[in-house]
């Protein structure tokens, strides 16, 4: 399909779920031969500072990394940005600051999602808990009149996010994950989202009787609807 638009990919938060991703944008793209997919700049670069300790321990921001990152990607052709990762959305601004095309930003979507789909209601996110102590998903989503609430064991679910960013998918990280979602749909929860591109591995592993959408699948089908490029949902 010829005229499709340019996506920039910040990647390398982490290399896994950044690759993951692009296996996303290619699954969830209704494509008949090459030409038909999406056009890609990915820069992984897993050298970005750690959110985590820059938010827990105030050491060095990557805020101004993923703005020399968004102008390089800029430079080199693409015409939108986006970012598989949630917790780096907390610099978004700076990333819109530092270029001239948008950030296709995968909270702002999800909350859109979640609205359509599910209504005024109470989210249960499947996140880390920095994302809760500086309230980027709460300060996204009550524009569009949700709730959202979290584990309440937060050093638990860091320490699994931690694990699968060491290298580790094994064992019992699948029931964790499910056991987290049932902890969530007792405080009330009306849908799960995967707000975590480190969980969005452990996706197919998820039990829940809940709806349950993912950060990483809203970004990606709003990247190949930007790009102009035809989608499979």
């Amino acid at each position: 399909m010829a005229g499709l638009k340019t996506i920039g990919v910040l990647g390398g938060m982490g290399p896994a779920a950044t690759a993951a991703f692009q296996q996303r944008i290619i699954d969830l793209t209704d494509a008949k031969d090459d030409v038909d997919h999406v056009p890609l700049l990915v820069d992984m670069n897993p050298q970005i500072p750690s959110r985590i300790t820059a938010i827990m321990e105030d050491t060095e921001s990557p805020a101004q990394t993923l703005a020399r990152m968004a102008k390089g990607l800029e430079a080199s052709g693409a015409q939108a940005l986006v970012m598989p990762c949630n917790t780096a959305h907390f610099y978004a601004q700076t990333i819109e600051r530092a270029v001239e095309i948008p950030l296709l930003n995968m909270l702002t979507l999800s909350a859109a999602k979640l609205r359509q789909d599910i209504g005024t209601a109470t989210i249960g996110l499947l996140a880390s808990p920095l994302t809760d102590d500086v309230g980027i998903f709460r300060d996204a989503f009550a524009p569009f009149d949700l709730q959202v609430t979290f584990p309440k064991d937060a050093d638990h679910v860091l320490s699994i996010i931690r694990k699968i960013k060491s290298g580790g998918l094994a064992g019992d990280m699948g029931w964790q994950l499910t056991e987290l979602g049932q902890e969530l749909q007792d405080k009330g929860a009306r849908a799960l989202l995967i707000g975590c591109s480190e969980f969005s591995l452990l996706q197919d592993q998820l039990r829940a009787n809940l709806p349950v959408f993912d950060t990483v699948d809203i970004l990606a089908a709003a990247a190949i609807r930007y790009s102009g490029a035809q989608s499979r949902v």
